[in-house]
């Protein structure tokens, strides 16, 4: 799956949460996975090198960057993980174009344990995702890094059908 878009990210204070979360709700549709408004959660973990080349590459400002990732989903009501992905998120500046494909449970752990190669190996079809991070995997000795948790407010307009305004709330580290 491809996805490009073009990212603008604001802090807002907690006291303000549902106030803009109620006005979203006026002008946008409440995406798929935020049904009855809830919102649901996203658990990113990232790849890095033993350097943090990848980190660095954003601390340095530079403005062509990407970050190897697995990303679940999970419901706001039961915490069942909805979907599991192997992810890249590469930026140009403030274009954002994602690059992923769905992954089973079992193979996410063996990614996070470094055995990405079994994994690899029985892949029947060629997929970029997957070649990419075997390289990747390679080159740099990929390890999961560090995981990011947040609950996530998500929203579509059906008069612009390529806006998508997310709301990220509880971020932890």
């Amino acid at each position: 799956m491809f996805a490009n878009r073009y990212e603008l990210k604001y802090i807002i204070q907690t006291k303000n949460m549902s106030k803009l979360l109620d006005s979203f709700g006026q002008i946008l549709t409440p995406d798929k996975n935020n049904k009855n408004n809830l919102g649901y959660y996203n658990h990113s973990i990232y790849f890095d090198t033993h350097k943090l080349r990848f980190y660095r590459d954003k601390q340095e400002g530079l403005l062509q960057r990407l970050k190897p990732r697995i990303r679940l989903y999970r419901g706001v009501n039961d915490f069942d993980i909805k979907s599991l992905f192997l992810e890249f998120k590469q930026k140009s500046d403030r274009t954002v174009f994602k690059n992923r494909v769905e992954i089973d449970a079992q193979t996410a752990t063996e990614l996070l344990l470094g055995c990405e190669q079994s994994y690899i190996d029985t892949v029947e079809s060629k997929n970029e995702t997957k070649e990419l991070f075997h390289q990747l995997s390679k080159k740099y000795f990929l390890r999961p890094k560090v995981a990011v948790n947040y609950k996530r407010f998500a929203y579509f307009s059906e008069l612009y059908p390529k806006l998508r305004v997310t709301v990220d709330h509880y971020i932890e580290e």
